[in-house]
């Protein structure tokens, strides 16, 4: 579930006056889907900066197929951990209607991006998943993390190294660590708790990462 979770590598671009445009239509957030904030098309490119490194992503290939579907190669450069949480250097996405999935290769399967996660009939404050990432358990308790994703914002303001972008939507991922009862779930004790917040731009994708330092700094869309 970790993998899942922590894979959000999400992007695409519009003009900021473009996406500005889109958001203040009056059927923006009816339209607005998954596909606006992860375009797939080879040779999309984003770079972002981190306080000690820089990270490129880009498509480079349209040329495989898992299931029968065409997957897009993100490829990556850089310490990929900031952006997906692995060391992987590509992973593969698709289009499924209006979401957008990622292909878990160790299992042989297609999953959605958590942070889309029953997109787009959610509002802000509203819970997109909450999942268990469990170390041990005894006999009354576990112990590991709860992490929590919520729509934090629909409306937000940015402003990266790329530019200022208006209308972002922003979602907040909690991860709660410590040990918790069994039966009731209730926390025991806190050990830790990590929070950070995603900015998604229509057109753009993922402009900026609050609490884990990852800010864009220029993009290419084909």
């Amino acid at each position: 579930m970790k993998l899942k979770w922590l894979i959000m590598l999400l992007t695409a671009v519009v003009t900021i006056a473009g996406c500005d445009d889109l958001l203040n239509d009056s059927d923006s957030e009816s339209s607005l889907s998954p596909r606006d904030l992860l375009p797939l098309a080879v040779g999309n490119q984003w770079v972002y900066a981190t306080s000690d490194d820089t990270i490129t992503k880009e498509i480079v290939s349209d040329a495989h197929r898992f299931e029968g579907r065409v997957a897009y190669e993100m490829a990556s450069s850089g310490y990929s951990g900031y952006f997906s949480g692995t060391s992987m250097d590509k992973v593969y996405y698709a289009y499924e209607g209006e979401n957008v999935i990622w292909y878990d290769e160790n299992n042989a399967e297609w999953n959605i991006l958590d942070d889309f996660r029953n997109f787009p009939n959610l509002g802000e404050g509203d819970t997109i998943f909450v999942d268990s990432d469990t170390v041990s358990v005894s006999d009354t308790s576990w112990g590991g993390g709860r992490i929590t994703a919520t729509v934090y914002r629909t409306n937000a303001s940015r402003s990266v190294g790329a530019g200022v972008f208006d209308n972002c939507y922003v979602v907040k991922i909690e991860d709660i660590r410590g040990v918790y009862d069994l039966v009731t779930g209730e926390l025991i004790s806190n050990g830790s708790e990590i929070a950070y917040y995603n900015y998604y731009v229509p057109g753009v994708g993922l402009v900026y990462r609050e609490g884990w330092d990852l800010e864009l700094q220029s993009f290419t869309i084909r």
